[in-house]
């Protein structure tokens, strides 16, 4: 005797006008709930067609992504096909003026790694100032003339990266755990790097995230999509001005809770390509010496064979986890010399960097800060702890989501609010 299960197919087909960028909130979202520790988006996904956007699934309530505009395209599909007999789904769609838009912008004292000599009064009346784009001159000569701006035939897949990942992955083991990655760092000062944030959801640290506004925190994808039965978003607090979450006096310390949580409409979770999102905070942070955003790189700019640093609350050696801010200083590769070393080509919008000694991110790192000083002596921020192998290891750099490869797409989150 043959049986067979029987399936619901249901495919919703919606076009939406693309003349300009549109936001879509997840009001309440619940489609294709996963059974196992990995998200699967094929059989019950929402998706918006012909902007390379990778399947959402699963318990999105408090979500949002946000789509630039196509040049050519007059409207955009939304599919949403679902096999389970089960699924709930509210999405408002809004449409973002164009002429509110404006290139991200640096604040005045913004990548100090310590804010001593600066007034409290100058840093609450601090103003803005824009971060200029930068010409093809202004890239570091220094690099190999292959990684300079970015292309779009740059924008390739890690093939290497799928295989090591998929060989690695269990039934109860998803690719975020290797992605959680200070290791042989030094503890950090009180108030020496102010953008560091701390993600909390209830009383579970996780992941780290830099503060860029007194809004916004930019963190990795990977570190806020769960296989919960339920959203992430009611129940996350970011933590800022921290030393030591564990050590008093708690004077610099500020936790807000998140608002909202934007994910990356390309972020793919098998490969961890274009793993950044933003998490919109509750209420602003108050800006202190304790608590400041780091600087944002101009758009485009490729940091190759210099110098960084890495800063997180991870793993500070191959057992020992510490409650201590630890930092340590790395060499950021070009992107032909990590491609080398992990067997593939690295798309531009990764970055990969290793210390000299051993240095490196570890677990609990995930969604930190890698930062490079500028000619001001100020920071900006050069990316966001991907992945990696073993902590420290001797021949694989640590891999990072570039930043300033996504700053349109942080422009048009930031401007919708």
């Amino acid at each position: 005797m043959i049986s067979f299960r029987y399936h619901f197919i249901i495919c919703f087909v919606i076009s939406v006008n693309s003349v300009s960028p549109k936001s879509f909130d997840f009001l309440r979202f619940r489609l294709g709930l996963p059974r196992r520790a990995n998200l699967n988006c094929k059989s019950d996904s929402f998706n918006i067609i012909a902007n390379n956007t990778n399947g959402l699934c699963g318990m999105l309530d408090g979500y949002a992504v946000t789509i630039p505009v196509e040049k050519g395209k007059v409207y955009q599909k939304l599919s949403v096909l679902t096999r389970s007999r089960r699924y709930q789904w509210n999405v408002i769609i809004s449409q973002i003026d164009c002429n509110s838009l404006a290139r991200p912008t640096n604040y005045k004292y913004c990548g100090l790694r310590r804010l001593f000599g600066v007034s409290p009064n100058e840093i609450n009346n601090d103003d803005s100032i824009t971060v200029e784009s930068e010409s093809r001159k202004q890239v570091d000569v220094s690099a190999p003339q292959e990684e300079g701006f970015f292309k779009k035939e740059d924008f390739v897949p890690n093939e290497f990266l799928i295989r090591y990942l998929s060989s690695l992955v269990t039934q109860d083991k998803a690719p975020v755990q290797l992605s959680e990655r200070v290791y042989k760092g030094v503890t950090a000062q009180r108030g020496e790097f102010p953008w560091q944030a701390l993600l909390q959801r209830g009383y579970t640290i996780f992941c780290g995230g830099s503060l860029i506004t007194d809004r916004f925190v930019v963190t990795a994808a990977h570190c806020i999509i769960t296989s919960d039965r339920e959203s992430i978003v009611p129940s996350l607090s970011v933590r800022f001005g921290e030393r030591s979450y564990n050590e008093y006096p708690w004077n610099l310390r500020q936790v807000v809770k998140a608002k909202k949580i934007h994910l990356h409409h390309s972020y793919d979770q098998q490969d961890l390509t274009n793993d950044i999102a933003l998490i919109e905070l509750e209420k602003p942070v108050l800006l202190s010496q304790g608590v400041y955003p780091v600087c944002l790189p101009s758009p485009g700019k490729i940091h190759s064979e210099v110098n960084g640093i890495v800063s997180g609350f991870g793993k500070i050696n191959s057992q020992k986890r510490t409650s201590f801010l630890n930092w340590a200083d790395v060499v950021i590769w070009a992107n032909r010399r990590c491609g080398k070393s992990w067997g593939s080509e690295t798309p531009i919008t990764q970055v990969c960097a290793r210390g000299n000694r051993g240095q490196d991110t570890c677990e609990g790192d995930s969604g930190g800060p890698l930062i490079a000083s500028t000619r001001s002596g100020s920071y900006e921020l050069v990316g966001i702890t991907s992945f990696g192998d073993t902590c420290g290891s001797s021949f694989l750099p640590g891999v990072y989501t570039r930043i300033s490869v996504f700053l349109e797409w942080m422009t048009l989150v930031m401007a919708h609010i």
